[in-house]
């Protein structure tokens, strides 16, 4: 009887954490952070995405963004960091496609119900790097949630020439 509701216990704390630290939980924050969080536990091995489509171990985040001190932000910039590149590179080829980049906006509505400001929109960097890229044979997308950023995964992965 003991062991029964001891079980049973753990069984709804372990939902409880399952369920706060699931995708919607960061997506949920209506911040370009939390659906970019959202984005990759979905891409990673254990996760939804990460599960089908394997090639997303290689997918991977480019901090260019982000309020830092002047000294963390000369150190990145002495690296190569560099302004106006997307956030999220996909290197897998498709179809001709190099690889696939993601610019990740915040999303104009909140999951929450709270009240939001207008999305967020590329700069002209932003805008002149997309169209190198493009150039150069790389998807380029931006997205506005982590569900359109899956939306974006899994058409570009999923990709058969109509010719």
């Amino acid at each position: 009887m003991i062991k029964a509701a001891v079980a049973a216990y753990e069984d709804r704390v372990v939902a409880k954490i399952a369920k706060a630290i699931s995708p919607e939980h960061y997506a949920a924050s209506g911040t370009e952070h939390g659906q970019q969080v959202a984005l990759f536990m979905w891409a990673s091995p254990t996760g939804e995405g990460g599960k089908w489509y394997p090639q997303l171990r290689l997918m991977h985040a480019i901090p260019n963004g982000g309020l830092r001190d002047k000294i963390t932000a000369g150190r990145l910039k002495a690296e190569g960091v560099k302004r106006g590149i997307p956030d999220i590179f996909l290197p897998w080829p498709v179809n001709g496609w190099h690889g696939l980049y993601i610019e990740m906006k915040r999303p104009t509505t909140r999951t929450d119900g709270k009240a939001r400001r207008r999305h967020g929109l590329t700069s002209e960097e932003q805008d002149t790097i997309k169209a190198d890229l493009m150039w150069a044979g790389y998807g380029v997308a931006t997205a506005y949630s982590y569900e359109e950023a899956k939306e974006i995964i899994v058409a570009y992965l999923t990709w058969k020439p109509t010719c």
